[in-house]
């Protein structure tokens, strides 16, 4: 009997061909998940479609297999970051991280990540994978949330070391803060520490119209990092040029997020009155003179 096909028969894919057509199924089917594979060189041995997706979006490169991730990672704090993470999985650690990475020029963004080594059949590291999951927009309302519930917390219950409200008018705010709740809730708190003078703006262009318009306008500015079109690291990089004395304190639900920035301080959300108003006296934002 002849051991040749039947023309008629169709020719079955090679074991090899079946297994990276279920691979790349697997790494394609969870559309919410970046999924990717390195050696241990930190070199690519696959990835999916977020992943080359999210790639371009916060560090503005293509990514290819073979390439080494490490080198296109922009940031020199994010990249060692990653390095160190790399190096846990290839010593046989399974872990999860809830980690920012991105360049301000592009975007940055919070994820939840699962570092895992990939063993050999002798059981030897031979690589890694990680899972992520894009946290950022559920972690700012979480911030957000929380942050109401302080603000409001303290507008109904009063402050906790109640002290008269300044007499004399202090330097005029600048808020920027692109949640309308906050912002009315920050206005309102901002009234009772005494600050009549408070302007605010949605956007970081709306900000830096506002200070153009006006160079002897607000001597502080609240700068949330969370903002809609010019993020909030992107606006302090215009003001430091065009504005190098104003004092600028970020507001950030991401203590690794202002990492790095160049401003005069940063203000934690969710954040106590006594805070906000140790700032507001350090910068001369309430009358009397600042600490």
């Amino acid at each position: 009997m002849s051991c040749e096909r039947e023309p008629h028969l169709p020719r079955l894919p090679e074991r090899s061909e079946v297994s990276a057509a279920v691979l790349r199924a697997i790494l394609e089917s969870p559309k919410n998940y970046v999924i990717f594979a390195l050696d241990r060189g930190y070199r690519y041995i696959t990835f999916n479609r977020n992943h080359a997706r999210t790639m371009k979006r916060i560090w503005g490169v293509e990514i290819a297999p073979g390439r080494n991730m490490l080198e296109v990672i922009g940031r020199a704090d994010d990249r060692e970051k990653a390095r160190q993470n790399f190096d846990r999985a290839l010593r046989g650690e399974h872990f999860t991280l809830v980690e920012a990475y991105g360049s301000e020029e592009h975007e940055r963004r919070i994820y939840e990540n699962t570092y895992s080594p990939i063993l050999d059949e002798q059981g030897r590291v031979i690589g890694l994978t990680v899972f992520l999951v894009d946290i950022t927009e559920e972690t700012a309302v979480r911030h957000n949330l929380e942050l109401y519930q302080s603000l409001v917390h303290q507008a109904l219950g009063g402050r906790e070391e109640p002290e008269a409200a300044a007499a004399a008018a202090g330097r005029q705010l600048l808020v920027v803060e692109d949640d309308p709740v906050v912002q009315r809730l920050l206005r309102l708190l901002l009234r009772d520490l005494g600050c009549e003078a408070v302007v605010e703006a949605s956007s970081g262009e709306e900000a830096l119209d506002q200070l153009r318009r006006d160079p002897e306008g607000p001597g502080l500015v609240l700068l949330d990092l969370g903002l809609p079109g010019m993020s909030g690291a992107a606006t302090l990089q215009v003001l430091r040029r065009e504005r190098p004395g104003l004092p600028v304190v970020v507001l950030s639900g991401d203590p690794e997020a202002a990492e790095g920035l160049d401003a005069d301080a940063v203000l934690e959300k969710p954040f106590e009155t006594r805070e906000l108003e140790a700032l507001l006296r350090r910068f001369g934002a309430l009358g009397g003179s600042p600490d």
